[in-house]
Formats: C-alpha cells, sequence, structure tokens
C-alpha cells in the first residue's frame, strides 16, 4: 500500500484541549483514542504517514459546544499529516458543511498522486460518506475502508406521532444519506460479527476488529495517588465511566449494597444522568466512595488501584449486538480480573479470560461475593493473565494490520 487517507473526527493533539474544554458534558473521549490507535497503527504496520482528514466530534451548539464554529488548522507531526477541516456546530448544517469541505479535499488529495486511492473512513457517518460518495464517482478506482464503530439506526426509536416525525427528520436524513453512500464502500471493519447481516456483507468483505489498545499505557510509571486511598485488610471493586442507569448503575450500586460484607469497597469515577444517584449511595453506605470525573491518566491509576473492575452493562439493550464495551479491553490492559455480562458482541475467544455474570436475579450480587473470598495472589495471576492476553492480542499494530490486509 503506497499512500493512504484516513477521513476521521479525531482530536489532533495540538487541539485536543479546545475541543474537550469547550465540551459540553463528556466530550468522544474513546472514540478518539480508537482513531488515534488507527492513524498510530498505518504508521508502525507499514511505515507509512498518512493524511488524517478530520472533522472533529464536537457537540451541537449551544447545548454541547461551547463555540460556534470548529476553525480550520494544518499541520504535521512524526507520524502523519493532518488537516483540520473547519464547519459550523449547528445540527443540520455541520454535516452538509462537512461534508462539502471534506470532498474538496478528498478529490485535491487524489488529484496530487495517482498513488493517492486508499481511504480508511471512521464511522459510517452522514458527512463523511457523502464526502466519499461524491469523490468516488470522479475516481472510481479509490478503495476505502469503513470502520463501524456503532449503529445507532437500528436502535433508533421510531416516531409515532406527527410532531415525533418532525423531530426525527434530521436523524433520518442522515441515515437516509449514509446507506445511499454505503455501496461506494469496498470493505469493513466491524465492531461485532453482527453488523455484517444487517449491512448484507459477504464474509470476503469485512474483518471484524472489536478493539483497540495501547500497550504503553499498561506500563506507565507514575505515582499511583489511589494507592495510598486504600486500606489493609479490603477489597476494592472499582467501575469508571459513563454513570447511566441504561448501563447498569443502579444493577451494580444494589448488588453491593446486598452483600454484607464489611472489608469490600466500591470505588466508582465518571459523569452522567447518574451521579445524583451515586451521591445518594455513597451517603446510604460508608463503603462506596465516588471520585468525580477523572482526566484519562487519572482513569488508568483509578483502574489499576483497584483489585477488580466491575462492567454490569447488561444485554438487554439491542446496541449490545452491534457494539463492544471499550471499557472492558482498558480494564483487561490494568492487570485485574473483570467483571461483565457475556454481551453478543463480545467473541468467544474472551470468555477465558473474562468473569461473566450469571443472567438471574442476584447474578452480579454472587459474581461480588465470589471474588471477596478469592485469594490475592490467585486475583493478581487472573489480572496478569488479562493483561498478556490484550497486550498481545488486541494491541493497535495487531488490530490495524487486519484493517489494511483487508484493503489489499
Amino acid at each position: 500500500m503506497k499512500e493512504i487517507l484516513v477521513l476521521c473526527g479525531c482530536f489532533p493533539k495540538e487541539y485536543e484541549k479546545e475541543y474537550v474544554g469547550n465540551a459540553i458534558g463528556l466530550a468522544q473521549i474513546a472514540a478518539d483514542r480508537l482513531q488515534k490507535n488507527i492513524i498510530n497503527g498505518i504508521c508502525e504496520t507499514d511505515g507509512l504517514t498518512p493524511y488524517v482528514l478530520t472533522a472533529p466530534f464536537v457537540g451541537y451548539y449551544p447545548y454541547g459546544y461551547k463555540k460556534l464554529f470548529v476553525t480550520s488548522h494544518e499541520y504535521n507531526t512524526e507520524n502523519a499529516k493532518y488537516k483540520i477541516v473547519g464547519f459550523p456546530t449547528i445540527k443540520g448544517i455541520e454535516t452538509y458543511v462537512k461534508s462539502v469541505r471534506l470532498y474538496r479535499y478528498i478529490i485535491k488529495w487524489c488529484k496530487a498522486s495517482p498513488d493517492n486511492r486508499n481511504i480508511i473512513v471512521y464511522s459510517h457517518y452522514a458527512g463523511f460518506l457523502r464526502a466519499l460518495g461524491k469523490a468516488k464517482r470522479r475516481f472510481p478506482d479509490i478503495k476505502a475502508c469503513c470502520v463501524i464503530t456503532d449503529m445507532p439506526e437500528l436502535s433508533a426509536v421510531k416516531p409515532k406521532t406527527f410532531l415525533d416525525k418532525c423531530r426525527a427528520l434530521p436523524r433520518e436524513i442522515m441515515f437516509h444519506t449514509t446507506y445511499k453512500n454505503l455501496p461506494y464502500v469496498d470493505s469493513f471493519a466491524l465492531l461485532s460479527k453482527h453488523m455484517a447481516p444487517e449491512l448484507k456483507l459477504s464474509d470476503d468483505r469485512f474483518c471484524v476488529v472489536e478493539c483497540m489498545c495501547d500497550p504503553a499505557l499498561s506500563s506507565n510509571t507514575e505515582e499511583n495517588n489511589y494507592l495510598e486511598k486504600r486500606e489493609k485488610g479490603n477489597i476494592y471493586f472499582a467501575y469508571s465511566g459513563l454513570l447511566d442507569k441504561q448501563y447498569g448503575l443502579k444493577e451494580l450500586v444494589e448488588a453491593f449494597i446486598s452483600v454484607k460484607d464489611p472489608k469490600l469497597r466500591l470505588w466508582i469515577c465518571g459523569d452522567g444522568n447518574g451521579r445524583e444517584y451515586v451521591q445518594k449511595a455513597v451517603e446510604n453506605d460508608p463503603r462506596i466512595e465516588y471520585f468525580g470525573c477523572l482526566k484519562h491518566s487519572e482513569v488508568m491509576q483509578f483502574q489499576r488501584a483497584a483489585d477488580i473492575l466491575i462492567n454490569p452493562r447488561s444485554a438487554e439493550e439491542i446496541f449490545t449486538k452491534f457494539s463492544f464495551p471499550s471499557k472492558t479491553i482498558e480494564y483487561m490492559l490494568a492487570g485485574k480480573p473483570v467483571i461483565a455480562y457475556k454481551l453478543p458482541g463480545i467473541p468467544d475467544e474472551y470468555d477465558d479470560y473474562l468473569s461473566y455474570i450469571e443472567c438471574k436475579e442476584n447474578g452480579l450480587a454472587e459474581c461480588i461475593k465470589k471474588y471477596a473470598n478469592t485469594d490475592v495472589k490467585e486475583l493478581e495471576v487472573i489480572g496478569q493473565k488479562n493483561k498478556l492476553f490484550a497486550e498481545q492480542n488486541k494491541n493497535y499494530i495487531v488490530q490495524t494490520a487486519k484493517i489494511l490486509k483487508m484493503m489489499e
């Protein structure tokens, strides 16, 4: 593969603080890390310097983002050449403007050399696929691979009333634009094998890349301030991430409270609509501690200071079939035992590493009891096994190589 363009919405490091700082609510940090892992994987797999064309994934003004415009920038790093495409952050308008401006830059890149024909598109976002489809009609020899990380169109609630239909119209237009341009994509990297039938893909047109991790993050040698918060003799369970009852937060708290063991502790960090619920739980049970919303570097320290990490997201929602929880691989990379449900989007190769919660009443509470009585040395062995699996099999070089091979 000679040259490659990455069409995405990542936050280039030079401007990351600006985008995260202007976000109202949680910025798309997990998506940003995945995109950067793909970029780094391209560099380290083929020794290429990709051209990264990014229209950053920020919220809409004024409720999701503080600024009315994202401005254009251009700069180079050792790993990539970046072009940040500016756009207004007004809902509806931003998608169209992004697609027009991205199309112009794709055409400019294609014209620069006959070798400039390989494009990786991060997500099947309508603005990206509209630009790609239009460019491929002009340059039919473009080879495009689309990385699809979720499929919100499959779990979207169908509008019933006329007013609901009016509100849903922009969303429906986006979905229509996406599927109209999907035929211009040659291959796909999917987070779940269950996406393939929905997209009507034959086996030779997709690969499964459910996650990527950076092994360097697990070897962080910075002083861990959370180790100082531990008390000798206690067993520490932890959850980090979005505080949302839809993701099993309430079940986790209730299950922990039901286990009346004085040596157990539950640490929680993150933010979301379940924050007040967590704060009330802290008042009612002194064994629970809430640390607020932490920076990613602090979250990694937080995870490594615990004994067992829990992801309580259940398989009740349809989206779990078409996604892989990035939290799971983060937890494994932290070198800890991981308690989780066996979600449809989790490949079977994880079965030897994750401790699955039985889908029955008190299933999570029983899992907590089990680990409460497990020897600390055994917990360490399980954790190191998880870490080794993540580092060797799910690092961004191995996973990106699958995408590049698919494109060849």
